[in-house]
């Protein structure tokens, strides 16, 4: 039976090996098509497997902020900031763990700033009960939010403190939103943020590397609003509207080239 592969991500810290691997370049070879959501994703792939994907291409992934132009820019009432932690609750990937030890130092916990932990997961209840051992002031759980626009109305910026990431959707969509993404330089985030110019970008997820990266985005606080603006610009021009109906149409595209051999044969 004819297929296609789409790959949503790639860890450096997973690589295949053994029977694995080989199963892999074989499924990889005899694939009509193989997509990745982003180039990074396609390009440590090849170099895990050691096979040249040939018939490869990079897609993008749909989002949920499909709005013309960002949205304006909250008010700064009280001199607080707000920051918006999207994501699922799920500390082995998202890190929110370490940006909460990060909130705990003094200075973070006498500053105009509070952290929203939007989503849900199975680390809602350890990351609850680690923010009040910590005796954190200035974070909140307000759980899963349907309408992922509604968040943006009234945050300033996202924080993604991920120890592991495919390419954010959350972070697509507040970009896409004139929301600028505190991050971690992991999988395809590089792609869409620049650092110090559409966002603010940490080498590692560490606790220094958080606690650094958080610095240098409040010492520029009173520019998020500019940096967003580029952010909504860059990520217009990299990622469509509707990319699922690119990817749609690719699969069409495939299924009719694999079915009109067996079509002139009937036909004959």
């Amino acid at each position: 039976m004819p297929y296609v592969i789409i790959s949503q991500k790639a860890s450096d810290s997973v690589c295949p090996h053994g029977k694995k691997r080989q199963m892999m370049q074989d499924m990889y070879r005899q694939a009509k098509a193989s997509f990745f959501v982003y180039q990074h994703n396609l390009s440590l792939t090849e170099a895990q497997i050691g096979y040249s994907l040939a018939n490869a291409e990079v897609v993008r992934n749909p989002h949920r902020a499909i709005i013309p132009e960002p949205l304006p820019y909250p008010k700064i009432e009280d001199e607080i900031f707000k920051i918006a932690c999207v994501a699922r609750l799920w500390i082995l990937d998202k890190g929110q763990d370490v940006l909460l030890r990060v909130l705990a130092q003094d200075k973070w916990q006498h500053r105009h700033l509070h952290i929203y932990f939007f989503g849900t997961g199975v680390d809602r209840d350890t990351l609850i009960d680690m923010a009040n051992f910590l005796g954190l002031k200035n974070v909140s759980f307000p759980g899963f939010v349907e309408n992922i626009v509604d968040i943006w109305h009234h945050h300033h910026a996202l924080i993604m403190p991920s120890r592991a990431e495919g390419l954010p959707i959350a972070l697509v969509e507040a970009m896409m939103c004139g929301r600028p993404g505190i991050v971690t330089d992991v999988g395809g985030v590089s792609e869409v943020v620049e650092d110090d110019i559409t966002g603010f970008m940490a080498t590692g997820a560490s606790f220094q590397e958080i606690d650094k990266v958080l610095e240098r985005a409040w010492q520029r606080r009173y520019e998020w609003e500019n940096i967003g603006k580029e952010a909504s610009i860059f990520i217009r021009q990299l990622i469509p509207s509707y990319p699922e109906r690119i990817f749609a149409d690719k699969l069409v595209q495939l299924s009719t080239l694999e079915l009109n051999p067996q079509i002139l044969g009937d036909r004959k």
